[in-house]
């Protein structure tokens, strides 16, 4: 894993590679989730920190979106 932040230490963090340049890790902290996509395309990263259950709404929020859309 290269660490591109200073919490996202931990070698067994989960990731999910979009495509070959998007990839997306989630470090947890207790009850707090460090979530950052980065796109080494253009070498650009978005990261934000909420807990579990405000991370489980926005995986619900993505699945009914898509789910909505067939």
């Amino acid at each position: 894993m290269t660490i591109r932040d200073d919490y996202m230490i931990s070698t067994d963090t989960p990731n999910y590679d979009i495509d070959k340049d998007i990839s997306v890790q989630i470090y947890y902290h207790g009850n707090s989730c460090y979530v950052s996509v980065y796109n080494d395309r253009n070498d650009s990263s978005v990261a934000f920190c909420v807990t579990k259950e405000k991370l489980k709404g926005l995986a619900d929020f993505i699945y009914k979106t898509i789910e909505e859309k067939k």
